[in-house]
């Protein structure tokens, strides 16, 4: 991989709620930090949900190395989410982070 490959912004966002002054709990999403990088797509499935197909994409997104908490942070890549599956560093150098990703529906 190099580093001229890394073309595409993202964002990593964190869930925040808060509550209203009507007492109701809002949910936003808030921008943690911003990285450049590298998409490919990685798999399409199709999977049958309350009768009707669902179509999953599933994309990598290869960054270059930070600490990334798998459970609270999401990415947003051209106004859609995508919710972090797996992050692996594929020759242990950390150098750079392949992300598997899902799209959020």
């Amino acid at each position: 991989m190099r580093i001229g490959e890394l073309k595409h912004p993202i964002t990593f966002v964190e869930s925040t709620t808060t509550t209203t002054a009507n007492g109701f709990k809002q949910t936003s999403w808030t921008v943690v930090k911003k990285a450049w990088a590298s998409i490919t797509k990685q798999e399409r499935s199709l999977q049958l949900e309350n009768d009707k197909i669902a179509i999953e994409h599933t994309l990598l997104f290869t960054i270059r190395y930070q600490d990334i908490d798998l459970k609270t942070l999401r990415i947003e890549y051209r106004g859609k989410q995508y919710e972090i599956l797996e992050a692996e560093d594929k020759d242990f150098s950390k150098r750079f982070l392949t992300l598997s990703v899902k799209e959020v529906v």
